[in-house]
């Protein structure tokens, strides 16, 4: 009984991770998933971004918003495409003002 219920709970995991990495990009292989900002040198004046894109997606923008108006756009400086499934996307932004508050959005192009 014990080992019919453990191979119950395995198999309802598997399925929650199927399911996790299906909607991650099932709607768009342009959408992100999994960002992260990073401390990245002075951290008054500029971030680092890492996020996941869709697989054949060859580079990714972050929009960097003050007031919600766009500001600046960088366009990242590391794309991998060729692991399993998704593109690993890397950019840094530089020449932030500091006390000030900013808003960012990522994605793929």
């Amino acid at each position: 009984m014990n080992t019919k219920l453990h191979l119950i709970k395995k198999i309802l995991l598997f399925i929650c991770m199927l399911f996790v990495g299906y909607t991650a990009f099932s709607q768009n292989q342009y959408t992100p998933c999994n960002i992260v900002m990073n401390i990245y040198g002075n951290p008054t004046t500029q971030i680092a971004f890492n996020w996941f894109t869709g697989t054949g997606v060859t580079g990714g923008t972050v929009k960097i918003m003050l007031n919600g108006n766009v500001v600046n756009t960088v366009n990242t400086t590391y794309n991998y495409t060729q692991y399993s499934g998704y593109t690993v996307n890397k950019a840094v932004v530089t020449g932030l003002t500091p006390n000030t508050t900013y808003s960012f959005q990522v994605g793929g192009v």
